[in-house]
């Protein structure tokens, strides 16, 4: 949800998304459905790997989903609006 509301912020200074197209972030059902459908699978990966014993790997999966989205949101929110100077 952090990258769901940095993201909004992010689009509402009129940056434009470089990883999904704008049209997509703009589609807010749509954008939340991709939002739950990265949870979900890191979710499922992480399962895969506690079932298969692999619980270091379980650990890094979610680690490493968290530190994306609280990367990605800090970097949303540290950015200016287009045509602004530092």
């Amino acid at each position: 949800m952090l990258d769901y509301a940095s993201t909004l912020h992010f689009r509402a200074q009129g940056n434009h998304e470089v990883l999904l197209t704008d049209s997509i972030v703009d589609n807010k059902p749509l954008f939340v459905g991709i939002e739950l459908a990265g949870t979900a699978a890191s979710i499922g990966v992480s399962y895969l790997c506690h079932r298969t014993g692999h619980h270091t790997a379980e650990r890094s999966v979610s680690v490493i989903h968290i530190g994306i989205g609280v990367g990605g949101s800090i970097r949303n929110y540290s950015l200016k609006p287009p045509g602004t100077t530092p």
